[in-house]
């Protein structure tokens, strides 16, 4: 399990989706580093930045491919 401050992240193995509910204390900046192990094949991270935002203040999304 991974944690966001104090709210767990849990990152679904057949879908892929990472969900959580952070607190309002919880705001701010995150880096995030995901590692896979898969048998005979070796480890691969996957790392990304998550902005964690206050209530009220506006949500973008954005995707960098």
């Amino acid at each position: 399990m991974l944690r966001l401050g104090n709210a767990p992240l849990v990152l679904d193995p057949q879908t892929g989706i990472l969900s959580g509910t952070p607190k309002e204390k919880d705001a701010g900046e995150y880096q995030v580093d995901i590692e896979v192990e898969i048998d005979g094949k070796g480890a691969y991270v996957q790392s990304f930045p998550l902005q964690v935002k206050p209530r009220g203040v506006p949500l973008l999304l954005e995707r960098k491919d």
